[in-house]
């Protein structure tokens, strides 16, 4: 790369290579994907156009001053931190019963909920509110623009604010934001879904979706301001873009009990922190082994609510198989018997648990390991057992998202799924408890 940067500089100097024309230079080609495999590893960073003029702009400095490559590419870090700006992830939590709240919630110094605030209508006409909400405060105190919900409700989603809105707040770069929040949402509502899975629904089972008055968002908001912008007033409208969510936008809980319990929104508040910090990760801090660990976790995250919205209509087999990967890709590698490999790293993880002994563990990896084989090799598995149990023609409706298992009968389903129960707790403990340690 020292060699590389030379010729570059060389090149530079000589006006051979410029912003206008380096895209048709093979050299520079080389040397920006080197380049930008370097600055990926920073905690902010964008591709965009004001990535382009950081390099060009370092790239003149470094020829009137002569800086090697790690000077050019610290100052390129500082440039690009710079265009760092406080950022608000705004997630609607659909079907989270609002009037279970009973005031807004402070869950750290970065997420937040605040109870629904429904825009005022009457007959088609925009009534404007006396008072701001703290909703609306605290967006103008932390982006320090105006949120416009008029705007919001007429242009992006008629629903947004029919749910209570959580908050997460971040300073970066709003590009990095911007891709990073689809993950982050979807964490949020895998670990809600996971904390709450062997929970009890509301009205003996059917829970809060079934008696709902309003129907879910299908967006979520992310929303800044420019760079040295003044957080004193007036404020403008802000920037911002409103996304769709990357997972079945339902939240199928009793709301009390998630709510109410400390030791849960504890826990929540904890995962969704820890899964932030590694979307905005420094990965020079990191050693390899500890960038795999949180990439796996990552990814796990995203394929248990792939899990349970299978689940959630039935496709079991599907499920299964989602959650025995998971339980590989964080415990062993690609070779070997990998149940048996499974279940020593399970006991291993479950040491001292009660809940999970070591025959429970082997009993359950042992039964549902051989219903994977059947399905992936024969075709055949809890589904097939399962559609023969029940009509076809059932008056009970599915609907992606909603929490498995709760809306059917248990007796009446095969006797495979109360395994498959079990295996979702199994796989939601792992999940809660896998270490990332993020500097």
């Amino acid at each position: 790369m020292k060699l590389l940067f030379e010729k570059i500089i060389d090149a530079v100097k000589s006006k051979n290579i410029t912003i206008h024309n380096y895209h048709e230079s093979e050299l520079f080609n080389k040397f920006g994907n080197k380049l930008w495999a370097d600055v990926q590893r920073f905690s902010k960073y964008t591709p965009d156009g004001r990535y382009e003029k950081i390099v060009f702009d370092e790239l003149d400095n470094a020829v009137n001053n002569q800086l090697d490559y790690d000077n050019f590419l610290k100052r390129i870090e500082n440039s690009l931190e710079s265009l760092s700006v406080p950022c608000l992830i705004l997630v609607p939590l659909n079907f989270i019963n609002d009037d279970d709240i009973a005031t807004d919630l402070t869950l750290s110094n970065n997420i937040r909920l605040f109870k629904t605030d429904k825009p005022q209508i009457d007959k088609g006409i925009w009534r404007t509110k006396s008072k701001k909400s703290n909703l609306e405060e605290y967006f103008e105190h932390t982006v320090y623009a105006q949120l416009s919900r008029e705007h919001i409700v007429t242009a992006k989603d008629r629903n947004f604010f029919n749910y209570p809105i959580l908050t997460i707040f971040v300073n970066n770069i709003d590009w990095k934001v911007e891709i990073e929040s689809g993950r982050i949402v979807s964490a949020a509502y895998a670990f809600i879904r996971m904390i709450e899975f062997d929970t009890k629904l509301d009205c003996g089972g059917w829970g809060y979706l079934m008696r709902a008055e309003h129907n879910p968002a299908h967006v979520y908001g992310v929303y800044y301001n420019e760079t040295h912008v003044s957080p004193k007033p007036p404020y403008d409208s802000g920037y911002g873009y409103s996304l769709r969510f990357q997972c079945s936008p339902i939240l199928d809980i009793s709301t009390k009990d998630f709510i109410n319990n400390k030791a849960h929104l504890t826990e929540f508040t904890t995962l969704l922190t820890q899964y932030i910090n590694c979307c905005f990760k420094d990965e020079r801090l990191l050693s390899q082994f500890s960038l795999t660990k949180i990439r796996r976790w990552q990814n796990a995250i995203q394929m248990y609510n792939s899990a349970y919205e299978n689940a959630s209509i039935e496709k079991y087999d599907e499920a299964l198989v989602l959650l025995l990967v998971i339980l590989e890709s964080l415990f062993i590698s690609n070779s070997g018997n990998k149940k048996e490999k499974v279940i020593k790293a399970l006991v291993d993880f479950f040491q001292g648990d009660s809940n999970f002994s070591e025959s429970l563990i082997r009993q359950l990896i042992t039964s549902t390991y051989k219903l994977r084989n059947k399905f992936v090799h024969e075709g055949m598995g809890i589904d097939n057992e399962y559609v023969y149990l029940k009509s076809l023609n059932d008056y009970q409706g599915e609907v992606m998202g909603m929490k498995p298992f709760a809306h059917s009968e248990l007796g009446l389903v095969s006797k495979h799924c109360r395994e498959l129960y079990v295996l979702f707790i199994l796989v939601g403990r792992v999940l809660r408890s896998y270490t990332c340690e993020i500097s």
